[in-house]
């Protein structure tokens, strides 16, 4: 939630949770942001001499900026983003990829899980009143074709309804093959 720019930590107060599980969530997220995923600046001063080349004032100064910045603090500080101009929170880390780079890795490693399977689960939960004991006997194509036929007759698939129309004036004209183009 923390790395959702329209809920940040804002998120936890106007739902009412304590201030001691909010700073408790936070410390969290830092833990594992400088255990994971902040990049030290040795590490981002030895791949940027491996680029540039080495010049001794420029990357001292580096070293300065690079030690102070830290990228977690700073979305944080920045406010809340309004709900209504970002739709795909994936998309608003990809347009601020330049601005937070190593954060940005981190929010699309968490916003890119879905947080349940609801989704899934409800397009297989129609399973159970096709597959009655009387049906179990089933190859595993025939359930699967089954599956389908429900699903695009629960959507109206107008594309299913007429390739159902094709199929049945072929078997009527006595063509075996559903693929035959000649009927």
């Amino acid at each position: 939630t923390v790395l959702d720019p329209r809920c940040k930590l804002d998120w936890y107060k106007t739902v009412g949770v304590s201030d001691a599980v909010i700073k408790g969530n936070k410390k969290s997220l830092a833990l594992l942001w400088t255990k994971c995923y902040k990049q030290s600046s040795s590490v981002a001063m030895e791949s940027e001499n491996e680029t540039r080349g080495f010049d001794l004032v420029a990357d001292q100064m580096r070293h300065v900026n690079t030690d102070k910045y830290d990228e977690l603090r700073a979305y944080l500080s920045f406010p809340v983003v309004d709900s209504t101009k970002v739709k795909d929170v994936l998309v608003w880390w990809k347009e601020n990829e330049t601005n937070f780079p190593e954060l940005s890795r981190m929010a699309r490693d968490y916003l890119a899980v879905s947080g349940t399977g609801v989704p899934i689960e409800r397009a297989f939960s129609f399973g159970t009143d096709l597959l009655k004991p009387k049906t179990m006997s089933m190859t595993a194509e025939t359930i699967r074709k089954r599956f389908c036929l429900k699903a695009w007759l629960k959507y109206k698939n107008a594309d299913f309804k007429a390739s159902k129309m094709r199929s049945i004036g072929k078997y009527m004209a006595g063509c075996n093959n559903v693929d035959d183009k000649s009927a």
